[in-house]
């Protein structure tokens, strides 16, 4: 149950002998707790609007630098209805769209196209990002050369693969956000 007023979230969770308040509880007891919650303005918006449905939540641990944080993921769906393209071309010959190609070369590449014209081309080219990630990916090559064989269990050069991926992230959503 989602109390947008109060942002707060109720949930049923697994309560240990003792939490953090030094309430008791019988051993495996699951009780339901209310955790602060922050909600943007477009998101309460949405939220509040009759349109669209709220999915069951999950909630998300994210590591970093040796701290997890928790996050509530709240899918949200809102059905809409489109026609086919080719109906639509039918309808009107002077139609606008905008394509985004996933390649290997560049991240991505936009085409819009208008009355059957490419009109614009972007391309998205990730030169200094392949660059700084080549940069680690040898220095973990380098470091697991000199140890020998991986520790089964273990995820060798830990932080660096975090920092590879946090960059990987940080860079989707430049581009996503440029798109």
């Amino acid at each position: 149950m989602l109390d947008i007023q109060n942002q707060f979230v109720r949930l049923k969770v697994f309560a240990p002998l003792t939490d953090a308040f030094g309430l008791r509880y019988s051993q495996g007891e699951w009780v339901f707790k209310n955790y602060p919650i922050k909600i943007g303005k477009k998101q309460k918006e949405i939220l509040t609007n009759g349109e669209w449905t709220i999915l069951s939540p999950t909630l998300v641990p994210k590591e970093r630098r040796g701290k997890t944080d928790w996050y509530l993921h709240l899918p949200i769906e809102k059905n809409v209805s489109v026609l086919p393209i080719e109906k639509q071309k039918k309808e009107n010959p002077n139609l606008t769209t905008l394509s985004v190609d996933m390649g290997l070369k560049h991240i991505a590449v936009i085409t819009v196209r208008s009355g059957g014209k490419i009109v614009f081309v972007k391309f998205f080219r990730c030169e200094k990002i392949e660059a700084h990630r080549l940069r680690h990916l040898q220095k973990i090559f380098k470091k697991q050369k000199k140890s020998g064989k991986a520790i089964k269990g273990q995820r060798s050069n830990k932080r660096l693969w975090e920092h590879i991926g946090e960059m990987n992230d940080a860079h989707a959503h430049l581009v996503s956000t440029r798109i």
